[in-house]
């Protein structure tokens, strides 16, 4: 069994990639599954071969970001108990505090670079192209989609988060209103759409440089 997780979503899916290229090479069967699984289908796919006696390898992803339940339970209590089996579980944010009874050597965290973390807490140009240092353009716009939702919900009371995070959020939120807040994620959604459609004039990271710059 191999755990990956962690706020850095391009690099744990890079390594599930390769660890599902690894076992196609090795003549394995992938078998995928979501956090909507059940425990049967779980048991069914590690303790099974496939219809033509390959051995399986199991994905199952974003298992622990699920509403929690005594479905969900059922199927870590298995996992716990099997952790020898041929599982891949990935996970799209970090999960540390939801992998006690798991043996750390299975675990790998993929974490955010520091410069992407400084940068988020700070829309600055000079932030931004430390970040380019260390992630690609596509990675810091999802991310900064993301941080616009948490600034939008503080500023709308519509979320809640540890105390530390939330006084960080509090004092970025500060800084925009509302409206402001707003106006910059729909600019964010242009940018992609433009990017994706091939109708922006310059390349994303051009544009997250002019972005950063207006506001």
């Amino acid at each position: 069994m191999i755990i990956l997780h962690g706020d850095n979503q391009v690099g744990s899916r890079q390594q599930l990639t390769s660890l599902k290229q690894a076992a196609l090479l090795a003549k394995k069967a992938l078998v995928s599954l979501d956090q909507e699984t059940e425990i049967d289908q779980v048991i069914q796919a590690s303790e099974a071969n496939s219809l033509f006696g390959e051995a399986n390898c199991v994905v199952v992803e974003n298992l622990f970001s699920a509403r929690p339940s005594k479905s969900r339970q059922t199927i870590v209590d298995y996992l716990i108990r099997h952790q020898s089996a041929d599982i891949i579980l990935w996970d799209s944010k970090d999960i540390s505090a939801k992998l006690t009874g798991f043996n750390s050597q299975i675990v790998r965290r993929y974490d955010l670079p520091k410069y992407v973390f400084k940068f988020l807490d700070d829309f600055s140009p000079t932030a931004l192209q430390q970040a380019l240092t260390s992630a690609a353009p596509e990675q810091i716009l999802a991310l900064v989609a993301g941080q616009l939702r948490k600034l939008i919900m503080v500023k709308t009371k519509s979320g809640t988060w540890p105390a530390w995070q939330q006084t960080k959020l509090a004092s970025q939120a500060a800084k925009y209103t509302l409206e402001q807040l707003g106006q910059y994620n729909l600019q964010l959604l242009q940018m992609d759409y433009a990017q994706k459609t091939s109708a922006a004039p310059y390349g994303l990271e051009a544009a997250l440089e002019l972005w950063v710059a207006g506001l």
